[in-house]
């Protein structure tokens, strides 16, 4: 959804909610040997991995004197699965089903924009409390890839 509160003040958000669950377990071939494998039906009806349950996003910017503009936000996700799909055994602990997880998270971004009549500056500050996340699952296996510290971006443009 997006929409303005008043003519200066913005808001964008969004939201998924996902139900991702396996139906079927691959078979692999290898091409080099010709050997087959197929993944533990264990993982049939378990969350698909690296699907958060949901997903959310909110953004606002506000218009001050006209040139000024000032911006915030926060990015949400749920926990997420972190396995190896084509595992012939799935992850277990004390005989339970227990994949590696990845916590949820919510990280919060902040703009400030200045626009003149040919030429614009912004600065963009991604991550403002420096926490650690983590943005992904590694596609090969039950590890994550952390997302990005702190991150300040500035930019101009100029118009001719």
């Amino acid at each position: 959804m997006a929409g303005r509160i008043t003519p200066d003040w913005e808001v964008f958000t969004g939201l998924s909610l996902m139900n991702a669950k396996i139906l079927q377990v691959a078979t692999n071939y290898n091409a080099t040997t010709g050997v087959a494998t197929t993944a533990s039906s264990d993982y049939v009806g378990k969350r698909a991995r690296n699907t958060p349950e949901y997903a959310f996003t909110l953004w606002s910017t506000y218009k001050i004197n006209g040139n000024w503009m000032v911006g915030a936000g926060a990015e949400a996700q749920g926990d997420r699965l972190a396995y190896q799909p084509s595992s012939t055994t799935a992850p277990t602990l004390n005989g339970v089903y227990h994949p590696n997880t990845v916590p949820s998270y919510v990280r919060w971004d902040a703009m400030v924009h200045y626009d003149a009549s040919t030429w614009t500056a912004k600065l963009n500050i991604k991550n403002l409390t420096d926490k650690v996340y983590y943005e992904s699952v590694y596609d090969n296996g039950g590890f994550a890839i952390a997302g990005p510290r702190r991150t300040a971006i500035l930019t101009f443009t100029r118009r001719f």
